[in-house]
């Protein structure tokens, strides 16, 4: 998917630039795939870890949702 971990870095900065981002699910639970969907990484339920050994999460800026 990406080259190395500054690549992902760069990626994550250019899609926060964009702003608001319609969501690719009509509910809550699109956050994490409208985000992998920009980082061009598509949708999958396997156990291993997203990049570079690294699972990546999201969460919605007013969800109570911990992530720790």
């Amino acid at each position: 998917m990406f080259m190395n971990q500054s690549d992902l870095i760069k990626k994550f900065i250019s899609i926060a630039k964009k702003g608001w981002i319609k969501s690719v699910k009509e509910n809550h639970g699109g956050v994490g795939m409208t985000f992998e969907n920009e980082l061009g990484k598509k949708p999958d339920a396997d156990f291993f870890p997203d990049y570079n050994g690294i699972e990546i999460k999201c969460t919605t800026r007013f969800s109570d949702y911990p992530l720790f």
